[in-house]
């Protein structure tokens, strides 16, 4: 739902898990404090990837070197924007 839409709804907080917008997720938090929404909002991230072999099973990739890497920005992204936009 757009926050336009959520706004209307009478939705005034959201929790959004994501992996954002190309810009890690910038441009979601400010349009969230433009329409005046109150969010809950981390990048998501994952220690594997999943595609289909030559027989069309789906595997696993792990990388647990990635998930980690994945892990750390999220929590930079939460440190530094945590309390923004007058703490909505």
């Amino acid at each position: 739902m757009t926050p336009a839409g959520h706004l209307l709804s009478g939705v005034t907080t959201i929790l959004e898990m994501d992996n954002g917008a190309p810009d890690g997720g910038e441009s979601v938090i400010e349009l969230a404090a433009e329409c005046g929404l109150r969010m809950y909002y981390a990048p998501s991230f994952t220690a594997a990837e999943y595609r289909f072999d030559d027989a069309g099973r789906l595997q696993q990739l792990w990388n647990e070197d990635d998930g980690f890497r994945g892990l750390d920005r999220a929590c930079e992204f939460i440190a530094r924007r945590d309390g923004a936009n007058e703490g909505r």
